[in-house]
């Protein structure tokens, strides 16, 4: 947030001395695009949409207790290619899904922050329970859309990303 801020006040900065030399004439426009930096992938309501359809449809394989069939739909990030969870992340994740099962869930946020980095989370209702009933029925659940080549794909959240969207499955 400061950077932004310091970010923020140096572009007007510069804005303010560019407007006031009369020697040149430049928009705002183009001093935006000499100093700030433009994204290199774009992400769009296509693209929004495609991530929730793929993230829900894992969410109703679960819901439907058809575990394995979701698990099929798992993928995880291995330096620059995106790669079938091995048997024994399988019967990791198939362990604790069965003790978890989902009764309901809903989806709490979509977070995009580049094409191997973004992050669904779900609200996931694991048990039903009555009003006066204390205990906590709801968990969360992240999933890991990666976009490669232009298709997206699920992969597990794992516990060690580093910044450059390589995963080292370490969950």
């Amino acid at each position: 947030m400061k950077r932004s801020f310091i970010c923020l006040i140096s572009i007007a900065l510069v804005s303010f001395f560019i407007a006031c030399s009369g020697d040149q004439k430049r928009t705002m426009q183009d001093v935006q695009d000499e100093y700030i930096t433009q994204p290199i992938s774009t992400v769009d309501t296509s693209d929004y949409q495609a991530v929730l359809t793929l993230g829900n449809q894992y969410m109703d394989l679960l819901k439907a207790g058809k575990i394995d069939e979701a698990i099929g739909m798992l993928y995880f990030l291995q330096g620059d290619s995106v790669i079938k969870l091995p048997k024994q992340l399988v019967e990791r994740q198939r362990n604790i899904l069965r003790q978890f099962p989902v009764i309901d869930y809903s989806c709490e946020t979509i977070q995009f922050y580049s094409e191997t980095d973004n992050q669904i989370k779900y609200k996931v209702q694991f048990f039903e329970k009555e009003p006066d009933d204390p205990r906590p029925n709801t968990t969360a659940m992240y999933l890991k859309p990666v976009r490669r080549f232009g298709v997206w794909t699920l992969t597990v959240a794992d516990t060690q990303t580093d910044g450059n969207g390589l995963s080292h499955i370490q969950n």
